[in-house]
């Protein structure tokens, strides 16, 4: 393969000589960024038209010189289109709830399930910080309020039976 360019040598032929690696090129494109063999093809030899054999300087391989450009080219349409199909915020639809019916459930509670509901909203600083030294996650909440209610004289029944009623009224 011949791949010197000559002003003598058309570009027809120096894209004979060039096929295959242009063939090789895409196919190692498509390995790395994926797309489709002939739109690549297409971009391939629009760049080499444009860049590779009309700008090629001759102080290169044109070999090299030719798959740079293409490479570019390919990635510079891939660019494109990843940003003409890229999604935009008014794209999304944001999900209409039906509105709460969060006090209804409250006011069907126990005295007792609603005494835990206003711990878990407003917990008092030293449950906080039993909280944080157990963990601080979530998880801890639930054993630490149970904990609380026994020591303030819950009995295990008692607080069992509150739990059960929020979870119910949760899950309506």
């Amino acid at each position: 393969m011949d791949t010197t360019l000559t002003p003598k040598k058309p570009i027809a032929e120096t894209y004979q000589d060039l096929q295959n690696l242009i063939y090789y090129t895409i196919h190692k494109f498509i390995k790395t960024y994926g797309g489709e063999f002939d739109e690549l093809l297409s971009i391939s030899n629009y760049y080499f038209v444009k860049y590779g054999y009309g700008k090629h300087n001759g102080k290169s391989n044109i070999a090299s010189w030719t798959t740079f450009c293409i490479w570019r080219g390919m990635l510079e349409h891939q660019r494109k289109q990843a940003i003409a199909h890229r999604r935009r915020p008014e794209d999304f639809k944001i999900a209409q709830y039906p509105p709460s019916n969060r006090i209804d459930i409250i006011d069907e509670l126990s005295e007792d399930a609603k005494h835990i509901l206003s711990l878990v909203f407003k917990t008092p600083e030293e449950l906080l910080t039993t909280i944080q030294n157990k963990g601080g996650s979530t998880k801890q909440v639930k054993p630490v309020l149970r904990r609380h209610l026994l020591k303030i004289g819950w009995s295990a029944k008692q607080i069992r039976e509150s739990f059960n009623q929020i979870t119910e009224a949760i899950s309506k």
